[in-house]
């Protein structure tokens, strides 16, 4: 990991301001977890990915809307995590995933999975 000053230049109606920004960058190993799949029984729905190296927890994230409007829902210590809170049957949900290391970073979204609450593996075909 490391740590970049950028300098930031505001404009003010009476003149500019200046003021020193640090941002933290990892460098490209710490990746975003990459999904095993998305499996229904009963009520819930079980989610699975692959363990991400150096990754202390995992954050768990999901929409009504495709690419967007994505909220927290709950994390995991293990690559794997079940959802059953407000599921509505015939509503399709829409995970992405982050990690956390003990640096506290966050990778960046995971490539999105979505499920189709309520329907067998033979009624979405």
């Amino acid at each position: 990991m490391k740590t970049r000053w950028f300098l930031v230049t505001m404009v003010l109606i009476l003149g500019a301001a200046m003021v020193a920004h640090a941002v933290t960058i990892t460098d490209g190993g710490f990746k975003a977890p990459t999904w095993v799949g998305i499996g229904m029984d009963q009520d819930q729905l079980f989610l699975k990915w692959d363990t991400v190296p150096g990754a202390l927890a995992y954050y768990i994230w999901r929409s009504e809307t495709s690419g967007s409007g994505y909220k927290h829902i709950g994390y995991a210590r293990i690559s794997r995590f079940v959802d059953k809170a407000g599921l509505v049957e015939g509503n399709t949900y829409y995970y992405v995933l982050t990690a956390i290391n003990s640096e506290f970073d966050e990778t960046p979204y995971s490539e999105e999975r979505s499920f189709q609450y309520g329907m067998s593996s033979e009624e979405k075909e």
